[in-house]
């Protein structure tokens, strides 16, 4: 595979966070000669939930971390964060543009735990298979909520237990393993001495439909109080209207 030139790479960091239509054009260049769309393309239907909370409102101005253009979130207003990692950058874009033959172009490179927004200017946030490859998800949630308005929403799903075939043998992500990853202030690059075993950006972190709830509970205990929680769940899919092999809760912040 050839890879995408360092040059154009660092174009799109120098340009962050608005990114130009030459480099949007350079870039799809360099997919569709190193990858071919398969036959027939696929793409994962719109979720009724995101639509019936977020989607409806053409004025709402958000983010989605780790968009992907085979499972699509359609909103005009909304911003899209990649990894700010240039072999990683390759490989999610080459995986969309095989899979369906469009890719979910960036507006911002920037890590989920660390985002390029300024405190409350977004009205809602968006994360779709993407929490269990974060190595920090209590930052990545402390993150979602920074930069949205109170009231904001969350859309968070992630992968119900061996919906990845190989983490069918793997146990449920103690609780505890959360918290230590977040006072270590665990990266991609950390995560490689602590989980040798999980290849990079990969599955960190496995979740049950318990768990995963039990991670939002705790997030409100340790950053909120009961009468005002932090992120309160205000719909639930124990299996998500999407992708439909994930757990999906949506969120309200409160500040």
């Amino acid at each position: 595979m050839e890879e995408l030139p360092l040059s154009a790479f660092e174009a799109y960091t120098k340009e962050n966070p608005v990114i130009s239509q030459y480099r949007m054009e350079e870039f799809m260049r360099w997919l569709t000669r190193n990858g071919k769309p398969r036959d027939p393309q696929f793409f994962f239907p719109e979720s009724q939930l995101f639509i019936r909370h977020i989607g409806q409102f053409a004025s709402k101005i958000g983010v989605e971390v780790g968009p992907g253009a085979h499972n699509p979130f359609r909103q005009r207003n909304k911003l899209h964060v990649y990894p700010n990692d240039w072999h990683d950058f390759c490989f999610f874009a080459k995986a969309q543009w095989e899979f369906c033959g469009e890719v979910a172009i960036p507006t911002h490179l920037a890590e989920a735990e660390e985002l390029p927004f300024s405190d409350s200017t977004l009205d809602y946030y968006v994360s779709c298979h993407v929490l269990e490859h974060c190595p920090n998800p209590i930052r990545c949630l402390l993150e979602a909520r920074r930069v949205l308005k109170n009231g904001g929403l969350i859309y968070l799903t992630v992968p119900k237990h061996g919906a990845h075939p190989p983490d069918k043998d793997r146990p449920v992500t103690p609780l505890r393993n959360f918290w230590d990853a977040y006072k270590e202030n665990a990266t991609v690059d950390s995560m490689k001495q602590t989980m040798p075993e999980i290849e990079r950006r990969g599955h960190y972190y496995v979740f049950s439909w318990d768990s995963f709830k039990a991670l939002i509970w705790s997030f409100n205990a340790t950053f909120g109080n009961a009468d005002n929680p932090s992120l309160e769940i205000i719909e639930e899919q124990e299996t998500d209207d999407k992708v439909m092999n994930g757990h999906t809760l949506l969120l309200k912040v409160n500040k």
